[in-house]
Formats: C-alpha cells, sequence, structure tokens
C-alpha cells in the first residue's frame, strides 16, 4: 500500500503492515519472500541509499480485500546517481486494514500480475468503493501522510500524485 516514509519514518511504515506480513518479489533477482521485520530492513536499505526515495500509485484495481496496483519507485542517492523503476503489485488487507500480504512484479509481468489477481479476489465479494483495500489506499486513521497530502511513500518530504480506479 502507498504509505509515507516521511524521514524514514519505519514507525508509520509499520502502523500500516500486519505484524504477520507475507511479501514475495517475484523479480528475476528480486528479495525473494520476506516477513514484515525482513522486508523493513530493505525497505529502510532503499531510504539509506535514495534519501528522496519516492513511491507513488499510477493506477489500482480492487476486489473484496486485494488490490492490484501498477506503482513507480524513483530515488537519487546522495552521488547523483537516479534510479527510477516501475513495478506491479497484488496486495491483500486483513479485517483490521493493515497490509498482510503483497507480492510484486516487475511492470513487464503485469499480465501475470493481472491473472493472480484475478484468482485469489475471486472468491471475495466486493464490499463496495470504500472495502478496506480501498480504505488503507486512501488514508485510514492509522496511517500517515506526507506532506503534500497524498498517499505516496517518502523518505523525505516531496510532491507526488495517486490515481485509484475500483473495479468489482
Amino acid at each position: 500500500m502507498s504509505v509515507t516514509l516521511t524521514r524514514g519514518d519505519m514507525e508509520a511504515w509499520r502502523a500500516v503492515h500486519a505484524p504477520g506480513l507475507h511479501f514475495v518479489d517475484h523479480s528475476p533477482v528480486g528479495g525473494g519472500a520476506a516477513k514484515v521485520d525482513g522486508l523493513a530492513d530493505y525497505v529502510s536499505a532503499w531510504c539509506e541509499q535514495t534519501p528522496d526515495l519516492s513511491s507513488f500509485r499510477k493506477r489500482s484495481f480492487v476486489a473484496g480485500d486485494w488490490m492490484l496496483s501498477s506503482l513507480a519507485l524513483r530515488g537519487t542517492t546522495p552521488e547523483g546517481n537516479r534510479y527510477e523503476w516501475d513495478y506491479a503489485s497484488v496486495a491483500r488487507v486483513d479485517a483490521d486494514g493493515l497490509l498482510a500480504e503483497e507480492h510484486v512484479f516487475p511492470i513487464e509481468q503485469w499480465d501475470e500480475a493481472r491473472a493472480v489477481f484475478d484468482e485469489w479476489s475471486a472468491d471475495g465479494a466486493s464490499e463496495g468503493l470504500m472495502n478496506r483495500a480501498v480504505a488503507t489506499s486512501r488514508g485510514s486513521p492509522r496511517r500517515s501522510r506526507n506532506a503534500t497530502g497524498t498517499g505516496s511513500r517518502r523518505c523525505t518530504p516531496g510532491r507526488s500524485s495517486t490515481t485509484t480506479a475500483v473495479v468489482a
């Protein structure tokens, strides 16, 4: 989910992730599978390497507690090297609105991510436009927002955008 990491605030990041989070990176050279602590270490390393790291959701599709999103990460190292990468995410929120499961794919595997989303969300009936996944994406009381008020991840304050489309 799009989460604020203002000034590398990992407490804010953890506040929207379930303690039992299951994360899987399906990239060819990705990080593999991790629980919340491993993913937190991974995200902290990103913030150290690219202090201006930002993430924003380009588009999202929601069914039940599942969300399929196209996201972008952007950041610059202290040496001035710029990194940009887009990826697809299939994520599920739990009954408390916390991110409980996330699978990320290279954006070139969008069709594979869509197939996973379609399969896993088929059993869950949509709870309407404000189901838990959408509420979490747009900002529930348990998550923080960055300086711009968007649902973007940031290691430091800055500008970003969020677009959310909902499908049943």
